[in-house]
């Protein structure tokens, strides 16, 4: 998915069942990512918002920061921020928050808010998620890409991934 192939992850996503995922969460954030960049909102929405009622507690940090981005695109900030709040919450308690933070910092970028998605954004990278293809390929991060610090911090994302790829294929 990182690749920008959303099609493609939909069609692979969608027949396999919960059980082949770590936490079936996993499917439903992937289906709803791959649903809002194919500009499927609406459906994108409809699978997290599903997903959220059958949860115990309905503020799942990863599918409400993943609403959030939804929010921000569709230009309804104070919702947008309600969900990043209730995200945020669980900054401490969530084993991959990296991607909670990627998420905010998405939202974020979307809302036109720079320093705090610059924030997010490298708090996502230094806290396991330095991915530079999904930095690369991510349309939320558009209005950033003109701004020097996300030029800098972006420069040092490539160079770590041109390292390790070197690295890992000799």
């Amino acid at each position: 998915m990182s690749h920008g192939d959303y099609l493609q992850a939909l069609n692979n996503l969608k027949p396999l069942p919960d059980a082949a995922f770590f936490h079936p969460r996993i499917k439903a954030w992937q289906l709803g990512m791959c649903l809002f960049y194919l500009e499927q909102t609406d459906e994108a929405s409809k699978v997290l918002e599903d997903y959220l009622k059958k949860l115990p507690e309905p503020d799942d940090p990863l599918l409400l920061s993943t609403l959030a981005i939804i929010d921000a695109k569709r230009g309804h900030s104070e919702k947008a921020k309600e969900r990043i709040r209730g995200a945020k919450a669980w900054e401490n308690r969530f084993i991959h928050f990296h991607h909670v933070s990627y998420n905010i910092g998405s939202a974020y970028a979307l809302l036109n808010e720079k320093e705090p998605a610059m924030e997010w954004l490298k708090k996502s990278a230094e806290d396991g998620n330095p991915c530079y293809p999904c930095f690369k390929n991510d349309r939320n991060l558009q209005n950033l890409r003109g701004d020097r610090e996300f030029q800098a911090f972006f420069r040092k994302l490539h160079d770590n991934y041109e390292h390790n790829r070197v690295l890992l294929n000799p």
